[in-house]
């Protein structure tokens, strides 16, 4: 069912706050442990806000930044850049160490349960960076990564290729199958039993479980983004043609929704069962129907979703501001965010 309605004044949403940088803000905020928001801009600064939008510092990073961001459980904030370093800053605006790739960073990285950190290079190098700065292995990849490696509850990580394929590799970094896929693979999710979900510049939403065969095949259209995933295995993805769509754990389709134009990123998914996404010059959030519940117009192009525990959502845009809209809490489901939780791990909640 393909859901378009018309909104009415009524249904317009207002942010809570906006903080304005020197630059575009193009990586997704995190939130610390400590509850402060976490993001980097184009201005090179790293930020900490407080969650009533208030600077509580910023660390100039000299470096050209990326989409190369996450928290450690230590509370370190890893920050890749261009040039290929890999950035650990203490939560309190001070650097800790550096790791040298060899290679550029662009994508996020994935941070394991015993602290290691999962980095790849544009060129085409996977890394285990342990907590402390030290090269744990290194593994050269079949292809360049397409998207951000995400990892599971063994520890085993799983990295999309620009060859079509998702490579598996295991904690000790080797890399024992792929996965091949029609279109390039996005970054995956993974469901409450481990179920590996993953879309495709194709249009189509895989879900696999042990074996390379999917247990379920979903065509959509456009470039689908990284699901998110709710406690009944429902799996929510969005497309660049301006879709979001709701899958049932057995492959069939629950409800989609059309918007006006393309979405920009994942969606998000709320304690309550609403989903948040955005296109190009709006958020919206959309019930478990699929109908429109509110729409927050934005001068900006919003770059990535954040729910927080406190219950704002987040957003940066490339009119350099990073928004604070009155929301909810994340649903405490296998992998309500883009990248499984507020901290950017990229981690299985079942580690």
């Amino acid at each position: 069912m393909s859901l378009l309605l018309p909104l009415s004044s009524a249904d317009f949403h207002e942010p809570a706050w906006r903080f304005i940088t020197g630059g575009r803000i193009r990586a997704a905020p995190a939130i610390g442990r400590d509850g402060h928001l976490y993001f980097i801009s184009d201005d090179r600064y790293l930020y900490s806000l407080t969650g009533q939008g208030e600077k509580r510092w910023r660390y100039y990073l000299e470096d050209r930044l990326t989409d190369c961001f996450a928290l450690g459980f230590d509370g370190s904030v890893y920050i890749g850049f261009k040039s290929g370093r890999l950035a650990a800053v203490h939560g309190y605006g001070r650097k800790i160490w550096e790791f040298d790739s060899g290679g550029t960073l662009t994508t996020p990285p994935a941070v394991r349960s015993d602290g290691t950190v999962i980095l790849a290079t544009e060129e085409g190098t996977l890394y285990a960076v342990s907590h402390t700065g030290t090269l744990r292995w290194r593994l050269p990849l079949p292809s360049p990564p397409a998207a951000a490696p995400v990892v599971d509850a063994d520890k085993s990580a799983y990295m999309p290729l620009t060859n079509g394929t998702l490579a598996v590799i295991t904690p000790w970094g080797e890399c024992v199958r792929q996965i091949k896929l029609e279109g390039i693979p996005g970054a995956p999710a993974l469901g409450g039993e481990g179920r590996l979900y993953v879309g495709t510049s194709a249009g189509i939403l895989y879900a696999f479980d042990e074996t390379d065969t999917p247990v379920w095949r979903v065509p959509l259209g456009g470039k689908l983004a990284t699901p998110i995933v709710g406690n009944d295995d429902t799996v929510y993805v969005t497309s660049d043609l301006g879709l979001l769509a709701a899958i049932d754990a057995n492959g069939r389709v629950r409800w989609t929704r059309r918007f006006p134009s393309a979405t920009a990123g994942p969606a998000a998914l709320g304690k309550s069962g609403t989903v948040y996404a955005a296109t190009a010059a709006s958020l919206y959030a959309v019930d478990n129907k699929g109908n429109i519940e509110w729409q927050a117009p934005l001068k900006g192009t919003p770059t990535h979703l954040l729910l927080s525990p406190g219950g704002l959502l987040f957003s940066g845009s490339d009119d350099w501001s990073m928004y604070a809209f009155p929301a909810e809490p994340p649903a405490a489901s296998p992998w309500p965010l883009d990248r499984q939780d507020v901290y950017r791990t990229g981690r299985s909640r079942r580690s």
